[in-house]
C-alpha cells in the first residue's frame, strides 16, 4: 500500500493504491481534504492511514473508512501491529492508539520538538518505539519511556524499524544508525557513506532482526544490514530521490521516490 497528497483537485486531498506482486492499482480516493502523510499495513485484510489534517483512516481490504477528526494535530506517522492496534503520532508529541474500532485521544508524550513526532514503530501491542527531538521514546503497553538521546543537530534520529521488541534501528540525518537490543540503544555508526562522505539517512525498515535497509535523505542510495553488519552504499537509479521504502523480506522491498515512481528490490 502506498499514499500520497494528491494537488490535482480543489482541497488537496490523498489516494491510496495498492500493489498485488505484480502491478499497481489506479489511484483510489481515500479523502478529498487531507493529503495522506503515512499508511501501516499488518495484513491484505487491514491498515491504516493518517493525514495532515489529523483525520485517521482504515482499509478492511475492499474500502476505507474515514475517523475525521481523531485528532487536532497534524499527524506525522503510523504504525500497526495488528487489525486491533496502531499507534499515530503527531506534530505535537501527541501519540494516539488504535484499539480495532475507535483511536483514543492523543496523549502528551514529552514536549513540542522533545516529543516523538517524526516516527513510529510497533512490534507488538506491548512494545513501539518512536522518534523525536533528539531521540526516541518506547512504549510498554499502557505508558510510556521518557526520551532516550540518541542524537542532536545534524546526526538526530529521523527513522526507525522495530520488527521485534528485542529489535530495532533508528537512522539519523548524518548517516549513522543505532540498534536497539531489548535493553539499550547503541551508539551511533556511519553506514551511508558514499566517496568517503556521509550522505544522510532519510529512512529505515527492517523485516527481521537479521535484514534491514535504510536509504538517503534526499538522494537515491541505499545500504543493507545482514544482521551482523551493513554493506556499501549502492545507488537505485541515478533520477530517484527516495521517499518511503518498506521491506516485506529480506529479498523483497518496495520504494516510492518524489515523481510517482515505484521500485521493486530483490535479493
Amino acid at each position: 500500500m502506498a499514499v500520497d497528497a494528491n494537488t490535482g483537485h480543489s482541497g488537496n486531498g490523498g489516494n491510496a493504491f495498492t500493489y498485488n506482486g505484480t502491478s499497481w492499482s489506479a489511484p483510489v480516493v481515500v479523502d478529498t481534504v487531507t493529503s495522506l502523510v503515512s499508511a501501516s499495513c499488518p495484513t491484505t485484510s487491514f491498515c491504516a492511514a493518517v493525514g495532515d489534517d489529523g483525520s485517521a483512516f482504515t482499509y478492511n481490504g475492499s474500502s476505507w473508512t474515514t475517523s475525521s477528526g481523531a485528532d487536532t494535530n497534524p499527524f506525522e506517522a503510523v504504525s500497526c501491529a495488528s487489525s486491533s492496534f496502531c499507534v499515530a503520532v503527531d506534530n505535537n508529541a501527541g501519540a494516539l492508539t488504535w484499539n480495532g474500532s475507535t483511536w483514543s485521544s492523543p496523549q502528551k508524550v514529552g514536549s513540542g520538538n522533545g516529543g516523538p513526532n517524526a516516527a513510529v514503530s510497533c512490534a507488538s501491542a506491548s512494545f513501539c518505539a518512536a522518534i523525536g527531538g533528539n531521540g526516541v521514546y518506547t512504549f510498554n503497553g499502557s505508558s510510556w519511556s521518557s526520551e532516550h538521546a540518541l542524537g542532536s543537530g545534524a546526526n538526530e534520529p529521523v527513522a526507525v524499524s522495530c520488527p521485534t521488541a528485542s529489535f530495532c534501528v533508528a537512522a539519523g540525518m548524518d548517516g549513522s544508525v543505532y540498534t536497539y537490543n531489548g535493553t539499550s540503544w547503541s551508539s551511533g555508526a556511519k553506514v551511508d557513506v558514499v566517496n568517503g562522505t556521509s550522505t544522510g539517512l532519510g529512512g529505515v525498515t527492517c523485516s527481521s532482526a537479521s535484514f534491514c535497509m535504510a536509504f538517503e535523505g534526499g538522494g537515491n542510495w541505499y545500504v543493507t544490514y545482514n544482521g551482523r553488519a551493513w554493506s556499501g552504499a549502492a545507488m537505485a537509479d541515478p533520477g530517484t530521490v527516495f521517499k518511503s521504502v518498506s521491506c516485506a523480506s529480506a529479498s523483497f522491498c518496495m520504494a516510492v521516490d518524489g515523481d510517482t515512481n515505484a521500485f521493486s528490490w530483490h535479493s
